[in-house]
């Protein structure tokens, strides 16, 4: 048997389109899929790790007075020495809505 026989086949039919609702997905039930999962948790876990950081050292009251606020610098500085992945899940956290702040979209 040659190596070429023994490679799957993909046709058209099998090939996904961008409009597709699972493109840019991994199979379910692959390694693919476990790794994502497993790194989406992590990712979540350090997203509410920092928001629990900006609430323990939050200083500014909002103008609702129910939402409080810190300062990029002093966030920075206080949880850098945690992670130096501050910026990042900055905006994943702004992106699940979980904290507000003007700048880059």
């Amino acid at each position: 048997m040659s190596q070429s026989s023994s490679k799957p086949k993909f046709s058209q039919e099998s090939q996904l389109k961008r409009s597709d609702a699972e493109y840019g997905k991994p199979q379910e039930g692959t390694k693919t899929a476990a790794r994502g999962r497993k790194a989406h948790q992590a990712i979540s876990g350090e997203i509410v790790e920092l928001c629990q950081v900006i609430e323990a050292n939050a200083r500014i009251k909002g103008e609702d007075r129910m939402s409080r606020g810190i300062l990029f610098g002093d966030l920075f500085n206080i949880y850098n020495s945690i992670s130096n992945k501050v910026v990042g899940l900055l905006l994943r956290a702004r992106k699940y809505k979980l904290v507000q702040f003007e700048g880059e979209t």
